[in-house]
């Protein structure tokens, strides 16, 4: 290999060999084809963009995914010239493929390779998600109004819901006393109806269950 300086945009290759081997009493550089080299120059740029987790998993009946997955780092340094990275939002992964996932995931998955200008600060992430066995669970929440002047009584029929929901199996007691569901019909839409029927709007109230709506009733 011939070192050569890349502060000009244009090279003489035939002075650069010249000198490589001008110590050499057996060499004799009489030509270099081509002997000028032009060189694109470009502003080097280096950014950090969050890492695009390519993921296919395919879960056994009943099992799911809990809470987010977690990739480690979650994002990557890239550089290169302006023209090559200003444009790149994400940096991909290569896909991760599971089938009848019953078990929490804590692999190192690899990020797709960048091209010979594009350098990246990792080579692979850490992917971990907690997956769990679901099962359903009901309960019966009685109807509110929001809104509603003091003073008014506004009554329902029927005066409750049965709220059918998915929940971790270990999650399931807790999901039964706290009842982590609101279920209401705004003032406004009452005062708007005139056919005596309203639809009711099902909240999930803060907690740290993962708990999942499946449907309502009526």
């Amino acid at each position: 290999s011939i070192p050569v300086n890349l502060e000009s945009t244009q090279i003489n290759l035939f002075e650069q060999i010249r000198t490589v081997f001008q110590g050499s009493q057996d060499v004799n550089i009489t030509s270099v084809q081509p002997s000028i080299l032009n060189v694109n120059l470009e502003e080097r740029l280096e950014k950090r963009i969050p890492i695009d987790l390519q993921a296919e998993l395919d879960f056994r009946r009943q099992f799911a995914i809990v809470g987010d997955v977690q990739i480690i780092p979650d994002s990557v340094t890239i550089s290169g010239a302006r023209s090559r990275v200003e444009n790149i939002t994400v940096w991909p992964s290569e896909v991760v493929r599971r089938e009848g996932v019953r078990e929490s995931i804590d692999i190192m998955v690899p990020l797709q390779k960048p091209s010979s200008v594009v350098s990246i600060s990792h080579s692979e992430i850490q992917m971990i998600a907690r997956v769990s066995e679901f099962t359903e669970g009901e309960l019966r929440i009685p109807i509110d109004s929001r809104g509603t002047p003091r003073g008014r009584d506004i009554r329902f029929n029927p005066a409750s819901v049965a709220v059918r929901y998915s929940v971790p199996i270990e999650e399931y007691m807790d999901s039964q006393e706290l009842a982590p569901f609101e279920v209401y019909v705004p003032y406004s839409q009452i005062t708007s109806d005139t056919t005596g029927l309203v639809s009711p709007i099902v909240e999930l109230t803060p907690t740290d269950l993962n708990i999942r709506l499946r449907s309502f009733l009526p």
